[in-house]
Order: C-alpha cells, then sequence, then structure tokens
C-alpha cells in the first residue's frame, strides 16, 4: 500500500482528497457523489457517482 501511494504522489502529481473535496471535484464535472463506502479490512474507499445531467 505504501508503494501505490508514493507512486500515485510522485508518477501523477496525485493526492489524497477528503469526502468534501470530492463532493466539489465532482460537481465541477456535472457528477453527484452519492456515498463513499470503505472496504472493509483496507484503508480503500470506493466512491459511488452518478451524472448530474439528465
Amino acid at each position: 500500500m505504501l508503494m501505490s501511494d508514493l507512486n500515485m504522489l510522485v508518477a501523477t502529481g496525485g493526492r489524497e482528497r477528503s469526502a468534501t473535496e470530492w463532493k466539489k471535484l465532482l460537481g465541477m464535472a456535472g457528477i453527484e457523489l452519492q456515498r463513499i463506502a470503505s472496504v472493509e479490512d483496507s484503508s480503500i474507499c470506493i466512491i459511488e457517482a452518478v451524472s448530474s445531467e439528465s
């Protein structure tokens, strides 16, 4: 997991975001955040979102 985090930060300029930051970022793209689900026994979360343009 550590190498994955380092790869994200170094190779792509990525970063970790809070739920509020995800909601704002997705909203700017016309996507509505539905929920963030934690993966059991992991530090990984799954973001569920849908197009807000219907």
